[in-house]
C-alpha cells in the first residue's frame, strides 16, 4: 500500500535527491568572489558578473566587531548576512539573466559602510 502510494505520488517530478543534486551541481559551478570586511570598509568596491551567472561570496571579516553585507533593493539593504568578527561566511548570488542588478552594502551598524556595485559585462 505504502509503495503504491509513493509510485502514485511521483507523478513526473524527479525525486528528491535529484533535485537536490540538481540544485548542488548550479552551486558547485559557482565562481568564487572574495570580499574582505576590514577597518575601513570592505573590499573590492565592485565585482564583474556576467548576466545568468552564479557567484559564490566568501566574505571575510578582518575586524573586531560584527560586519553584515545584505542587497541593496532601491537603496534599502535586505537579507543581511551578518559576519562575525575573524570569520569568513560564504552565500551565494544569482544575478538575473537580464534587467537590473541589485547592488551590495557591507557595513558595520551605525558606523563605516561600503557599496559594493555588481557590474554585468
Amino acid at each position: 500500500m505504502i509503495v503504491a502510494l509513493a509510485m502514485a505520488c511521483g507523478g513526473s517530478k524527479p525525486p528528491l535527491e535529484a533535485t537536490r543534486q540538481a540544485g548542488y551541481d548550479k552551486l558547485a559551478g559557482a565562481r568564487p568572489v572574495e570580499v574582505r570586511q576590514t577597518p575601513s570598509g570592505c573590499e573590492p568596491v565592485s565585482i564583474k558578473v556576467k548576466p545568468g551567472e552564479m557567484i559564490q561570496l566568501r566574505i571575510t571579516n578582518q575586524t573586531d566587531v560584527e560586519y553584515r553585507l545584505a542587497v541593496l533593493d532601491a537603496g534599502q539593504p535586505y537579507n543581511d548576512l551578518i559576519v562575525p568578527p575573524g570569520e569568513m561566511k560564504s552565500t551565494y548570488y544569482s544575478v538575473p539573466p537580464s534587467g537590473p542588478v541589485l547592488n551590495m552594502l557591507c557595513y558595520v551598524q551605525g558606523g563605516v559602510s561600503t557599496t559594493i556595485d555588481v557590474l554585468t559585462e
